[in-house]
């Protein structure tokens, strides 16, 4: 024995490694096999299937067209074919393959005739609701068509395709026991098995002694790669560096259409013509290309296979060289599949994916033209996806790289910000949907309004975690629902005015004033304003505000004249000032403030019109004024004659008086008192005289109306005749 096999333990060693790798080798090419074996049959007893069905719709329809409606007998009589044709249906189908009709009837599968398998005439009824029993006839009953593997009536595991006949209502079963597809490889997996071991055992002992058993394992070797090659599921075709057929495996066969011994030492194309889907021509040599490259190489996209019979496959395909000691190329080898399948679903991914295109397209383009933007926001971080016009909106001239929910309340209006992240808020935590209209300011500081609206989107898991939306500029026409509502308001807010002017007769010039700076408020959406008189014959104002409040620039400490300015003061920011000009002078201001917005041409417009109105009504109180001194004039001219005379009265009683305290009158304190009331009458006489010829009104206070009836009385007795009495009570 040679010395590396001395030691018993090596030599069990080896023999161990080498029974793993022969196992494995087996096991390997026993699933090859098997799954080549189940594709074929998988395509074969499809096809019976298929073509059984097809013929029994042919009978029905030629059955119907014959006699347009088919009476019970003649379904039965169909039936009848059916059955006296069954027997034949089983060639091919090996000692367990059988076909099966069956009908589903309320909740039973109710099978039509006798089975091959069957222990009575016709299989027992089969419950509906069991699937796990007679799945392939559950599925072609459903209305379904394909091939699986799985249990029959039986319960048995087979390799089943089954098909629905729609006409009938019938279910077609064709199956085999799948123990009869893996019998044959058991078979041979065993006898492998057997041979292997005994030629392991044999080689193992020959390889300590001789150099054959090395011979033998490489014949053994290629032997198994030729099991291999015909056992892969994929078409292989290996070429000569002519590009002539030298072999191909049975996968190859099927897709070209050409036997293996009509194919061998055929050229390439000629077995296996490939044009391009797409410009129908044909494409470039495999071999050749594989020959002059030196390397592996895939077929373009889009070849197409011509099989013998002009049936066409898409087919993706690779081709490498086979090289000998030396790396000079001997051969091709092609390994190809049949993607027609594929294709067609890439295809009409490829469809979709540009019709999403095309509808994402026209979605942006219509936003465009809305002057709207669309917006994707992620709950969770706050992040969002935009469209173009959506930064457009907010004043940038290109998308910005990232945007967040906080980067938008940054743009809206300190005025509307609490609103807005409320309403999102209340949104988020209620599912709800997210509109509202809002004022933002621009990157270029212009303000602008925006309408924006949302809606939630849940993820594959069902959970909320999106809100999508779009967001569009509203502006103009925002400011022309103010510019209405402005406009409706003005007409309201004079309308009212005018009327507080007619029904003010008798009213004060300040009550009147308040009346205007109310109106101008509400017409210029103002805070604060005041009307202040203005000097006639200066022009300055003479620092008397009519109405109640005062205005300041900045705060009190800052005005020039802190120390003359009241603590109420009114701050004011924005103003708006307008001047009130009656008879070419100008007599007063009305000034109106801290707006919310800039003042704009609208608001002085509308102004000067409340001035041009005031002025009016001045007009209208100083003419009444007029009139009042003029009346009072003439009526002191009536009354003079009785003043007068009552005034002689008290001048006679004070000097009468005086006497009696020259000649030394006893009851001097009396005398006194008599003067002094008559002085005091008098200074009242002439104080109504100088109220009731001034202009103004005078200082108004709680008077006593008894002493004043009894001065009118002795004013009345005097310019009355003697005949007249005027009694007291």
């Amino acid at each position: 024995m040679m010395p590396f096999f001395q030691g018993r333990s090596r030599f069990l060693l080896l023999l161990g490694i080498m029974l793993a790798v022969v196992c494995i080798s087996i096991g390997i090419n026993l699933y090859v096999l098997h799954q080549s074996i189940l594709e074929v049959e998988k395509v074969r007893i499809g096809a019976i299937a298929k073509s059984q069905a097809r013929l029994i719709d042919s009978m029905y329809q030629a059955a119907k067209r014959d006699s347009k409606a088919l009476s019970e007998g003649e379904i039965n009589e169909i039936l009848s074919v059916l059955t006296r044709s069954y027997h034949g249906w089983h060639e091919g189908l090996g000692n367990t393959g059988e076909i099966s009709f069956a009908h589903h009837q309320g909740d039973q599968i109710e099978y039509l005739f006798r089975q091959r398998h069957a222990e009575t005439s016709i299989p027992k009824s089969i419950p509906w609701n069991i699937p796990d029993v007679a799945l392939p006839m559950h599925h072609a009953l459903a209305g379904e068509s394909g091939v699986l593997v799985g249990p029959d009536y039986r319960g048995v595991t087979v390799l089943a395709a089954y098909e629905f006949i729609a006409p009938l209502h019938l279910g077609l079963v064709v199956k085999i026991d799948l123990s009869e597809l893996d019998a044959p490889l058991l078979e041979a997996a065993e006898k492998t098995f057997s041979i292997a071991l005994l030629v392991l055992l044999a080689g193992s002992l020959l390889f300590a002694r001789i150099s054959e058993g090395v011979i033998q394992k490489i014949r053994e070797g290629e032997q198994n790669l030729s099991i291999t090659l015909n056992s892969i599921g994929d078409g292989v075709i290996v070429t000569d560096r002519l590009g002539h057929v030298t072999h191909m495996n049975p996968v190859a066969e099927m897709l070209t259409g050409w036997p293996l011994p009509e194919a061998i030492r055929q050229p390439l194309l000629a077995v296996f013509p490939l044009i391009n889907a797409m410009t129908r021509q044909p494409v470039v040599d495999p071999v050749t290309k594989v020959i002059r490259s030196g390397r592996v190489e895939g077929m373009a996209n889009h070849t197409v296979l011509t099989a013998r019979d002009g049936t066409e496959r898409q087919i993706a395909d690779s081709g490498a060289p086979i090289l000998d000691p030396d790396g000079q190329v001997m051969g091709v080898v092609l390994v190809f599949r049949d993607v027609t399948e594929e294709y067609r679903t890439r295809q009409e991914i490829e469809r979709s994916e540009q019709r999403l295109r095309d509808s994402k397209q026209r979605l942006e383009l219509a936003l465009r033209w809305g002057h709207m933007g669309g917006w994707d926001l992620d709950l969770l971080d706050h992040t969002a996806n935009r469209t173009l016009e959506h930064d457009h909106i907010f004043g940038y001239p290109s998308l910005l790289p990232s945007w967040t929910y906080e980067m938008f309340i940054e743009h809206v209006l300190p005025e509307d910000r609490f609103e807005v992240d409320h309403l999102f808020q209340e949104a988020v935590k209620t599912h709800s949907n997210w509109s509202f209209e809002c004022r933002i300011r621009r990157v270029d500081g212009e303000v602008r309004w925006i309408w924006v609206a949302g809606g939630h989107q849940l993820d594959d898991e069902g959970t909320l975690r999106r809100m999508a939306g779009v967001v569009q500029d509203i502006t103009e026409r925002k400011q022309a629902e103010i510019s209405a509502l402005t406009e409706k308001n003005i007409q309201v807010a004079l309308a009212r005015l005018g009327k507080a002017f007619l029904s003010s007769q008798g009213g004060t010039i300040e009550e009147i004033a308040q009346c205007v700076l109310t109106t101008s408020l509400a017409v210029t959406g103002s805070q604060s304003g005041s009307v202040d008189e203005i000097d006639p014959l200066t022009g300055l104002s003479i620092n008397r505000t009519i109405t109640e409040e005062s205005l300041i620039h900045g705060t009190s400490q800052d005005h020039p004249k802190s120390h003359s300015v009241s603590a109420d003061s009114v701050s004011a920011n924005q103003l708006l000032s307008v001047p009130v000009i009656s008879g070419g002078r100008t007599i007063a201001q009305i000034v109106v403030t801290n707006n919310v917005r800039d003042y704009t041409q609208d608001d002085r417009a509308v102004m000067e019109r409340i001035a041009d109105l005031f002025a009016i009504v001045l007009g209208r109180v100083n003419l009444e004024r007029q009139l009042r001194h003029a009346g009072r004039l003439e009526a002191v001219g009536t009354l003079a004659g009785g003043v007068a005379h009552d005034f002689n009265n008290i001048l006679a009683i004070i000097i009468g008086n005086i006497e009696l305290v020259t000649f030394g009158v006893s009851e001097l304190d009396e005398v006194i008192k008599n003067i002094s009331d008559a002085a005091s009458r008098g200074r009242d006489l002439v104080r109504q005289l100088l109220t009731f010829s001034r202009q103004t009104g005078g200082e108004r206070q709680r008077l006593n109306p008894i002493p004043l009836v009894k001065e009118v009385l002795k004013l009345m007795r005097s310019t009355l005749p003697s005949s007249i009495e005027i009694r007291e009570n």
